[in-house]
């Protein structure tokens, strides 16, 4: 896990257990992205909700899952991420054989 990934990991675990800095990323997202000194593609990533761009780049499931209900985005959504990446990676494999 690079730098970038780990700090968007812990940011993401301490929305879910700080309620002042969930509360600090409800007010402005982008004031609490900045300071947590995360890559721009995967701060963009946040900023638009592409989970399956997170997925890709490592972001873990559970936590992936907590963003996406602090986003306000679908739950259905999130698991039509995963499978899509899932499947794609299965394909990609079975091709390389």
């Amino acid at each position: 896990m690079n730098g970038h990934l780990y700090r968007l990991s812990k940011l993401v675990y301490r929305l879910t257990t700080d309620s002042a800095l969930a509360e600090a990323f409800k007010r402005d997202p982008e004031s609490v992205l900045r300071s947590a000194e995360i890559a721009p593609e995967l701060t963009e990533a946040v900023r638009r909700g592409d989970l399956l761009m997170l997925y890709r780049r490592g972001l873990h499931p559970l936590l992936l899952m907590q963003l996406s209900l602090m986003l306000g985005i679908d739950i259905q959504h999130y698991y039509e991420a995963r499978s899509t990446s899932e499947v794609e990676a299965t394909s990609n494999a079975r091709r390389e054989d």
